[in-house]
């Protein structure tokens, strides 16, 4: 049965500040710190709804935590292991996923994350859809707005066909050229003839 966490909503008498003390200042400016205020906090659970029953059952562990661990893992390249060693010590990491300062309180166990990882699979495989894929999407647009970024715009500038093309043999180059060309469309492929006997 789907339900949604609204334990990180209830401010602890003994939260992060009254463990870090007077190092509370410093750890606001900490990549785990803005994780936990702009992806965890931001996380949108309802979108994982469809993996959990309608029926009354046992409820799911924390869907924004769960999702915030996978992201923090990828984030820092950790096994399975060392995610479970930082969620159980690192202070860091459980302000990420919005865990409770206290040490020992995990909100999953990653038994749990796995299956909630074969959830996901599962569910694209049978309806085409990627659900964090949707999240991303969402909460990039709820940026956009809350920003107001304007998007209908792009700098010539900010465009790279590669960051490491200068270190490219003459070879490497023509080879990549050559891929290049044979992704373009026809009509692409005619407004770049003009252009195809500099090279």
């Amino acid at each position: 049965m789907f339900r949604k966490n609204e334990k990180h909503r209830q401010v602890g008498l003994f939260g992060y500040d009254y463990l870090l003390g007077s190092s509370y200042g410093a750890f606001k400016h900490t990549p785990g710190y803005h994780f936990h205020h702009i992806i965890f906090k931001q996380l949108n659970e309802e979108i994982f709804a469809p993996l959990y029953s309608d029926k009354k059952s046992a409820p799911n562990s924390p869907i924004n935590s769960m999702v915030s661990a996978l992201l923090w893992q990828q984030l820092h390249n950790w096994t399975f292991e060392e995610l479970e060693r930082h969620l159980q010590f690192d202070v860091e990491t459980r302000m990420a996923i919005g865990a409770s300062a206290t040490f020992g309180d995990v909100p999953f166990s990653i038994r749990t994350l796995h299956l909630f990882k074969n959830r996901l699979a599962k569910y694209e495989i049978i309806h085409n859809t990627n659900l964090i894929a949707q999240l991303f999407n969402q909460m990039t647009a709820d940026q956009i707005k809350s920003l107001n970024v304007k998007t209908n715009i792009q700098r010539g500038d900010t465009v790279q066909l590669q960051s490491n093309i200068r270190k490219y043999s003459r070879l490497e180059l023509l080879v990549s050229g050559k891929r290049l060309y044979k992704s373009l469309s026809e009509p692409e492929r005619q407004c770049t003839k003009p252009y195809l006997h500099r090279i």
